[in-house]
């Protein structure tokens, strides 16, 4: 069985330790034996360390000493693309914006990286708008990758394909943070893409994304981890800076994590673009939705999800007639 990997870089307001502990208290409920190992710069550990931070009783902290005159998100995605170099055996490795739901299973793969598609959209990165425009301008060609991954949620086996797809990794990120962007997953996509025989996927209830993009949708019912993207825009309760700044401890965030998967904030449906995102989005009703898809074998995104979509426009219009008259 693999182990959980966490990375955690933060400063003496602990925003992303209190982030990390959620995801851990969650884990911890499903998963009580699971062993968790955090890696973190030695100027985190050290605030962890005098704070009395309960990380510490909760998993195996181990600190790299980093350079402090880079920056807190570029110390971060160090860590990440380096994170096979300091941990031993198979481990999921997980971003701190996620909530695990269930019991995680043993992973059966004879492939040594395994992710879901990003935003479980099977296309290219060109042709995903929000992502097209931050690939563009890392300076990565994705241009031949047939499919575009993301890194919140990984497994990766301990065996040298593994490793090779790392150093290549950190070789195209080294590339990428040139552009000034902290991010890690185009030199990633670069890297899977040429070793692409060693890497497979996970199917999307692994990495359940929540965002302004509704795809993941459907695979909420079942979801086994739920990454919420740390996305203001975010339907999903803890990427909403009133609930990330309450403490992991806090009665509110235990009521979320016992029931992560109806953890929205309530709001309407107003519009719908070409590249399935939702300006607005009730998802209490995204949640039934969901339900319907599993059911249905043969669903649909335009059979299924914009019908549904089209009739919450209308009764919400409806609805707001019948207010004004």
């Amino acid at each position: 069985m693999y182990s959980i990997c966490y990375v955690v870089v933060d400063n003496e307001k602990l925003r992303y330790y209190n982030q990390l502990m959620k995801s851990l208290t969650s884990l911890k409920m499903y998963n009580p034996k699971i062993k968790v190992n955090v890696i973190c710069d030695k100027n985190s550990y050290n605030i962890f360390k005098s704070k009395k931070c309960e990380i510490f009783k909760k998993a195996k902290v181990k600190a790299i000493d980093l350079d402090e005159s880079l920056g807190q998100a570029a110390r971060s995605r160090f860590l990440k693309v380096n994170l096979r170099k300091f941990v031993k055996g198979d481990y999921l490795y997980m971003d701190t914006d996620t909530v695990v739901c269930k019991k995680l299973p043993d992973i059966k793969s004879n492939k040594s990286v395994a992710l879901s598609y990003d935003f479980h959209i099977q296309d290219k990165a060109q042709d995903l708008p929000l992502i097209a425009k931050v690939v563009n301008t890392c300076g990565i060609d994705l241009s031949e990758c047939e499919h575009y991954y993301n890194s919140g949620v990984m497994w990766v086996k301990d065996d040298k394909y593994a490793r090779k797809i790392y150093k290549k990794w950190n070789k195209w990120w080294k590339i990428s943070s040139q552009s000034k962007l902290a991010v890690d997953q185009p030199a990633l996509n670069r890297a899977l893409f040429e070793e692409k025989e060693h890497v497979d996927v996970l199917d999307g209830t692994w990495n359940v994304m929540l965002s302004t993009y509704i795809t993941g949708i459907n695979y909420l019912a079942d979801a086994k981890i739920i990454h919420y993207l740390n996305d203001e825009n975010s339907p999903y309760k803890l990427a909403h800076p009133e609930y990330q700044a309450l403490d992991y401890n806090d009665p509110k965030i235990i009521e979320i994590l016992k029931n992560p998967r109806s953890q929205f904030e309530e709001c309407r449906v107003v519009g719908l673009d070409k590249k399935y995102r939702l300006n607005v989005v009730g998802y209490s009703d995204i949640i039934n939705l969901s339900k319907r898809i599993k059911k249905d074998a043969n669903w649909s995104w335009n059979h299924t999800v914009k019908p549904f979509i089209a009739n919450k426009i209308r009764s919400t219009k409806d609805e707001d007639k019948g207010k004004t008259e």
